[in-house]
């Protein structure tokens, strides 16, 4: 039987997860119990390719380079062959040329560390047959860790071949053409023109040949002269000389192998390193001629909710969670604009095409994919369309387990981060990487977070115990115990809380802290806590480190805005909404909201620009939503003076959207109070400050109260909230 997960072979290799899958084996994700390290173990079914497997092993056993990947162990079960090899996180060089182009000197360095992995085989007399941009791999995403993958149709140099003479081997747009032709006598040199196709597709943007069929592209890579790399990109004479040489149709006037590959490329990068930095891929040529496929960079984004492929249409739960971890995940990627939650999961691709959605939503690309769920078997399929073209930049295919969801969200992260703004640093790449946990508990904790999202106590309530069941399968996962703190501050701001729940919710958000100390959303959860306490200094640090893990991140301005106008720091509020108004175009939260300082500290013409530009924003957004209740009562609130009617119109429209929420009784009370209708504010009061539940200081500096404060009605509801 097939090795399954728990197994270990050779008492060394523990058998983990499946990583991928094929039509003829698996690769898991398995552990080295001598080390401790991750490994990777292939294996192989039945007899159908066991001689190319066979090779691999017999290739790889004996290199050793740090280009290659590295073997650490082979054998066989009862019904399976299996092969051990290094883990390598990170991707493969055609995965970063289909999402962005990468630049010349990047290029030369990727060949020169390929040079001296292919010089390393051709000692051995190896020759690897089939380089291409899927058989190299960038292991943590950087170009400085190249490493040369499969060996199976690799030979030693004179040795039989595994086919026919006359047969083809290998990957026609990078093969040489002795290859092509079915040549018997194939040396390191067919490497060498591998190399240099390879060269030629990073810097030009597309391989030296191109066809419609395979036939035709094999009949120009026999036949046709190599196009100059010149001819697609600005390189030194140098380069084009030298590329153009190893890709030559006569194997003898190549470089002889990888070592005078190696020496070549090496000398050319030492002497002219400025040179080769500087160059560019032309643009603005002839398609006809120069068209090098060089992608501009791109400044904003939407992600919209990924639809439910699944067969029982029940996964939108995970739909819409793979897609907020992806919105909070971009906003960390530096002069990258990512639309709000609340505008691009107002449209859904279904509804309209991603072109239109992204012009509707004022960005240059758009974000949209589908999620099919069978048992724990997970296939996520993506798509980044460029909104000025309405073509796709990048695209993608993810199979594997909801165990593995993880990987494929930082690997899309990536990769969309990549194709709008070009290399990451290793650094932007790790601040991609979301928090992991247990597949059971994933699911709890974006079922509870789909449920904050729908403002009724109820939903909250459920939200509640999606988050709590989360932390009972796994206890380490810092998102779970945020989400908690999340409904408890809501909860300590509106329905009040006994000392047990308040006790609760500081425990609930030191854990957050304690398991995520580099998650931004865990300090914004302590600072909501702490605020609430009204320990008005140490939230302002907690909001503070959020901003600094990931200046971005909307809610930490927000949050830290409205934090110091109840605690009287009027100047500094003002500056954090407007800091906010500027991470998320958006938002109307913030200009509305700014009016409060402003009018507090006389400001009253930068109140009155605030405003009209955030009833701008609202009337946008409710032309996506035009039922949300947040975006209905702030803009009632500022509608007052401008149109009386409306506002009353905006409110009823709020009030009947979300009946049960404290945020929109409250609003609709200030509404009415500065529109002279005392009773009505003070009847919607009844139902909050009436009951104890109210934020006391927030109340104290709030103009809209000003009507109604020499009321012994709601002087008696003001003292009936908690003191500082």
């Amino acid at each position: 039987m097939p090795v399954r997960e728990g197994d270990v072979l050779d008492g060394r290799f523990e058998i983990g997860p499946v990583a991928s899958s094929g039509g003829m084996g698996v690769v898991h994700r398995g552990r080295d119990l001598q080390t401790g390290a991750p490994v990777a173990v292939k294996t192989l079914r039945g007899v159908e390719g066991a001689e190319r497997f066979r090779r691999e092993v017999q290739v790889l056993s004996g290199l050793r380079h740090p280009g290659i990947v590295t073997y650490l162990g082979d054998g066989r079960t009862t019904d399976e062959l299996y092969l051990v090899m290094e883990w390598l996180e990170g991707e493969d060089l055609d995965a970063r040329l289909e999402a962005a182009p990468v630049n010349t000197q990047d290029a030369v360095r990727i060949g020169i560390q390929l040079a001296s992995a292919l010089a390393a085989a051709h000692a051995k007399g190896i020759v690897h047959r089939d380089l291409k941009p899927s058989n190299i791999f960038l292991a943590d995403f950087r170009v400085d860790r190249v490493k040369l993958l499969d060996y199976g149709i690799a030979r030693q140099a004179g040795s039989p071949t595994l086919t026919e003479v006359g047969m083809v081997i290998g990957t026609p747009a990078y093969m040489s053409p002795e290859q092509a032709r079915g040549d018997r006598d194939i040396d390191g040199r067919a490497d060498v023109y591998g190399l240099g196709a390879v060269l030629f597709r990073c810097i030009a943007g597309r391989a030296p040949f191109e066809g419609h069929t395979p036939h035709e592209l094999l009949g120009a890579v026999l036949h046709r002269p190599a196009p100059r790399l010149s001819d697609f990109a600005h390189v030194p004479a140098a380069l084009d000389a030298l590329v153009s040489q190893m890709l030559d149709k006569t194997p003898g006037r190549r470089p002889s192998d990888g070592n005078a590959a190696w020496a070549a490329l090496s000398r050319l990068a030492s002497s002219s390193t400025e040179t080769v930095a500087s160059t560019t891929v032309l643009t603005g040529m002839p398609p006809t001629r120069r068209d090098s496929g060089a992608k501009p960079l791109l400044s904003s984004v939407a992600v919209l909710p990924f639809l439910d492929m699944s067969a029982a249409r029940d996964q939108g739960y995970l739909c819409e969670g793979i897609a907020e971890e992806l919105i909070t995940t971009l906003t960390q990627v530096p002069a990258l604009r990512v639309a709000a939650r609340s505008s691009s999961f107002a449209l859904r691709s279904a509804d309209s095409d991603a072109r239109g959605i992204g012009q509707r939503l004022g960005v240059d690309a758009v974000l949209e994919g589908g999620v099919r769920k069978s048992g724990d078997r997970l296939r996520v399929t993506v798509q980044l369309v460029e909104v000025a073209g309405g073509s796709p930049r990048w695209s993608h295919r993810f199979d594997g387990t909801l165990d593995q969801v993880f990987e494929i969200q930082d690997q899309i992260a990536a990769s969309v981060a990549t194709a709008l703004r070009g290399m990451l640093s290793t650094e932007e790449r790790d601040a991609l990487r979301r928090p992991g946990t247990r597949a059971e508990a994933y699911e709890h904790f974006l079922r509870g977070r789909q449920l904050l999202h729908a403002l009724t106590r109820s939903s909250r309530e459920a939200a509640e115990r999606e988050f709590r069941r989360a932390i009972e399968i796994d206890p380490a996962y810092a998102p779970a115990y945020a989400g908690l703190a999340q409904v408890y501050s809501w909860r300590m701001e509106w329905v009040g809380g006994s000392k047990d729940e308040k006790e609760a919710a500081d425990q609930a958000s030191r854990k957050a802290l304690e398991l995520g100390p580099e998650l931004a959303e865990a300090h914004v959860a302590r600072g909501d806590i702490l605020s609430l306490e009204n320990d008005y200094v140490e939230a302002g640090r907690s909001y503070q480190e959020a901003i600094r893990l990931n200046p971005g991140l909307f809610e930490a301005y927000y949050r830290y805005a409205r934090t110091c106008f109840q605690s009287g720091r009027l100047e500094e509020s003002v500056a954090l909404f407007l800091r906010g108004a500027e991470v998320r175009p958006e938002d109307f939260q913030c200009l509305l909201l700014v009016d409060l300082p402003l009018r507090r500290l006389g400001r009253v013409d930068e109140a009155v620009a605030a405003n009209l530009e955030g009833l701008r924003r609202v009337e946008r957004h409710l032309e996506l939503d035009p039922n949300d209740p947040r975006a209905l009562i702030l803009g009632a609130v500022t509608l007052t003076k401008k149109d009386p009617a409306r506002a009353l119109e905006w409110a009823a429209r709020a009030l009947a959207a979300a009946p049960d929420e404290p945020s929109v009784t409250v609003n609709a009370a200030c509404m009415y109070a500065r529109l002279g209708m005392k009773e009505e504010a003070l009847a919607l009061l009844a139902e909050t400050f009436g009951r104890g539940l109210g934020k006391r200081d927030w109340i104290e500096h709030d103009p809209d109260y000003d009507l109604l404060r020499d009321d012994p009605r709601f002087q008696a509801m003001l003292e009936k909230l908690p003191r500082k």
